[in-house]
């Protein structure tokens, strides 16, 4: 057992076909660390979506508002 959490979800996975990121590094890390013994399936922690207090911290109130509403241009 790691002395700390790790962030995982099956849904990191976007089938969005070929891409400089490809999706599926996550699930092959993820699947590599178990299957060498270096973290355990308990070790993961699925994430859970930010609150809008969260993103305020890093974010303007007009973007994120912006950003809820689908105003948000192209160039924003």
């Amino acid at each position: 057992m790691l002395p700390f959490k790790l962030i995982y979800s099956d849904d990191y996975y976007l089938p969005i076909g070929a891409h400089v990121f490809p999706a599926q590094k996550y699930r092959k890390i993820h699947d590599r660390l178990i299957s060498t013994g270096v973290a355990e399936a308990s070790d993961f922690i699925t994430p859970q979506p930010a609150s809008d207090q969260d993103v305020l911290l890093v974010h303007t109130p007009q973007y994120v508002q912006k950003l809820k509403t689908g105003t948000l241009s192209a160039r924003g």
